[in-house]
């Protein structure tokens, strides 16, 4: 997962990423992106299909993915 986010960094039009995880690893990831060319970019990029793959084969029951827009965000952090 770290080199995936590494790989995904480096990638034009990265905005940042939000990962959880619960006791038993199963989680949520979110990746942004600056717009929907870019997030296909990063779909299509040869080692990120590879790990993802990867995941497929090996670690993963299930994954589903969503893919949205955000039009407004907000955050507020306790002082």
């Amino acid at each position: 997962a770290d080199a995936t986010e590494k790989l995904a960094a480096g990638q034009p039009g990265y905005l940042g990423i939000e990962s959880v995880r619960d006791d038993d690893r199963r989680g949520i990831t979110i990746s942004y992106w600056r717009d929907e060319t870019a997030a296909i970019a990063w779909r299509d990029h040869p080692d990120h299909a590879a790990v993802r793959e990867k995941g497929r084969a090996l670690w993963y029951d299930d994954c589903h993915t969503i893919v949205t827009s955000v039009t407004r965000a907000y955050r507020w952090t306790r002082a």
